[in-house]
């Protein structure tokens, strides 16, 4: 059975980088090799759980997908997405959730 651990609070801030492997840390040019994308924040305002009668707020992630260029010596802007904190979590545990990129 899978529980969740995580509080309902997330501070996810400009400038947070997330690689999609372990191997993202490592040296750089061996890091490189590795990466199909990452995400960086770009912007945010927390998810908070104020005390009653205030209400959640869900908050907001504004952040970049970057891909490795062809000869694999940096990263590329890809796309731009914002979502909620809430959605940004379900997001990075999933992968699902991305609204479709125009044609």
């Amino acid at each position: 059975m899978l529980i969740w651990t995580q509080g309902r609070e997330f501070k996810f801030k400009a400038g947070d980088i997330i690689y999609d492997t372990p191997r993202g840390y490592e040296q750089w040019s061996e890091a490189l090799r590795h990466i199909r994308f990452c995400i960086q924040v770009r912007s945010a305002t927390d998810a908070t759980s104020p005390p009653p009668p205030a209400t959640r707020s869900a908050g907001t992630v504004t952040f970049d997908i970057l891909v490795p260029t062809s000869d694999r010596k940096r990263l590329a802007h890809s796309a731009t997405h914002a979502l909620t904190q809430d959605a940004f979590i379900r997001f990075l545990i999933s992968g699902e959730g991305l609204p479709e990129q125009p044609s």
